[in-house]
């Protein structure tokens, strides 16, 4: 082996090492480290639970939205259809009156 290899080898060991002491320290709690830590879980699921609220009464709110708005859609769909139909009706009346001004002007 060369000197880098060993160089190498002696840095391997070391970072190993080092990770192996700070993953067994991260792992060793105390009964307080897991009553802080189980508060501070419980608090996080106590703000997600009132997020989710939050965010069901906007998705409901945003329903009702979605639906009025469909509607108003609709009626003026509705609305315009009637209008075309009432302009083409309107169309044939005034070609007809058209025609019949057109016979009474020759008689």
């Amino acid at each position: 082996m060369d000197l880098m290899g060993i160089l190498l080898l002696i840095i391997g060991i070391g970072v190993g090492f080092a990770l192996g002491w700070l993953i067994k320290k991260g792992n060793t709690s105390t009964p307080e480290n897991n009553s802080s830590e189980l508060e501070l879980l419980n608090k996080r699921i106590n703000d997600l639970a009132l997020e989710k609220d939050e965010l069901n009464k906007l998705v409901n709110a945003l329903s009702l939205e979605k639906g009025e708005l469909t509607g108003k859609i609709n009626t003026s769909r509705d609305i315009f259809k009637d209008q075309k139909d009432n302009l083409d009706n309107l169309s044939e009346q005034k070609s007809l009156l058209l025609t019949e001004n057109a016979q009474l002007k020759e008689s």
